[in-house]
């Protein structure tokens, strides 16, 4: 198991209703689980990219994939105004 957050942005009841009933709201739009393994993290997931066309806004899953902060993994629906990237081994944002 890795922690995972979910950024939301403008995302209907029904997108935070899922999100609640799995993992903690930290913030307003922050949703943050130590629990969920990587199963449960894809099938998350696709239900929220089969959602996604008729929910709008925006949506960003971060969880750890390894040992180091480089290690870090992203997924992304929707407009982002911050794009993150691996540079050699570095992660690094991008406006």
């Amino acid at each position: 198991m890795s922690m995972v957050v979910v950024i939301t942005n403008k995302v209907p009841d029904r997108v935070r209703g899922l999100l609640s009933s799995l993992m903690y709201e930290i913030a307003t739009g922050i949703y943050a689980s130590s629990q969920l393994n990587n199963g449960s993290r894809t099938r998350l997931w696709r239900i929220l990219e089969d959602w996604y066309p008729e929910t709008g806004g925006s949506i960003l899953m971060i969880w750890s994939g390894g040992s180091t902060l480089s290690d870090l993994k992203t997924l992304s629906l929707g407009p982002n105004k911050r794009v993150l990237f691996d540079y050699d081994g570095v992660l690094l944002v991008k406006r």
